[in-house]
């Protein structure tokens, strides 16, 4: 099944629970962009073009999202905005084709660390976040 634009969903939340069973769909989403790198490197022998070896390297998750600007703290509290203190950890779900039980589900164990409000003179203002991973599963989605 192919999509076009947000056709999805995204739900946000600090427990599994939360996100999947009673989670509500976050509104404004515009777009997302999960990102799992395992920092490849290839290893070359010297006079040779061809690398000898491939290794793995760190691990690294994270999820770009833009949203239309909701007028609320919602994003803004998420991101630590005007605190010092320790980030929340929070479940993230994406629901590419919508969530429904059937469909394939992205979820992610992490912290929302950056915040950008974009307020053009002719446009829409928008939030855009990113949201930094330690944990990733894939699967269909468990709605209740």
């Amino acid at each position: 099944m192919s999509s076009k634009g947000w056709e999805g969903d995204l739900r946000v939340a600090t427990s599994i629970a939360s996100v999947e069973d009673s989670g509500s769909d976050e509104p404004g989403i515009q777009s997302v962009s999960p990102t799992h790198g395992n920092s490849l490197e290839a290893i070359y022998k010297l006079g040779s073009r061809l690398p000898v070896e491939v290794k793995e390297g760190n691990i690294e998750i994270s999820i770009d999202i833009t949203a239309n600007y909701q007028g609320d703290t919602t994003w803004t509290s998420r991101c630590g905005l005007g605190s010092s203190g320790a980030l929340t950890a929070y479940y993230v779900a994406i629901y590419p084709q919508g969530a429904l039980s059937t469909n394939p589900e992205l979820r992610f164990l992490g912290k929302f660390g950056n915040y950008s409000l974009d307020v053009p003179q002719d446009g829409v203002a928008t939030e855009s976040m990113t949201f930094t991973g330690t944990l990733v599963a894939v699967g269909a989605a468990w709605i209740g």
